[in-house]
C-alpha cells in the first residue's frame, strides 16, 4: 500500500481482490475515480484542498468497502446508487464549507463511509 501523499489533481484507483490506499495532498484537487471489486480502498484527502469549482469522485464498489477521509470543513454531496449496500457520511456537515466534494457511482453489496 502506498503511504506517500501524492500532489496530483486527480486520483485513479483500481483494485480487484485486494486493498489499496491513497493519500492526496493536492492544493487543487479535482476528483477522479475509485473502482473496487472484492477488495477495499482507503482514500485520505485530509491534506488536500479542492479546486475552486469543487471536486467529483466516481466510486464503483462491488462486494467491497471504501473509506473516504475528508477535511472537516468540506461539504460532501452524495449522489450515488446503493443496491444491498450503503454510502453514508459518518460526519457532521460543516457550518462554513471550505471545499466541495461530490460523490457519484454505485455501491453494490458494499459499504462506502465518509469520515473526517
Amino acid at each position: 500500500m502506498a503511504r506517500n501523499p501524492v500532489a496530483d489533481a486527480t486520483i485513479r484507483m483500481i483494485g480487484f481482490f485486494g486493498g489499496s490506499e491513497n493519500h492526496v495532498a493536492s492544493r487543487q484537487f479535482r476528483g477522479g475515480g475509485a473502482y473496487v471489486i472484492f477488495g477495499s480502498a482507503d482514500i485520505d484527502l485530509r491534506a488536500a484542498a479542492t479546486a475552486d469549482e469543487g471536486a467529483t469522485i466516481r466510486i464503483v464498489a462491488l462486494f467491497s468497502s471504501v473509506d473516504l477521509l475528508v477535511p472537516e470543513d468540506w461539504d460532501v454531496n452524495v449522489r450515488t446508487w446503493a443496491v444491498f449496500g450503503d454510502v453514508a457520511p459518518k460526519r457532521a456537515a460543516p457550518a462554513t464549507p471550505g471545499g466541495r466534494l461530490t460523490l457519484t457511482g454505485l455501491s453494490l453489496f458494499s459499504g462506502v463511509e465518509v469520515k473526517s
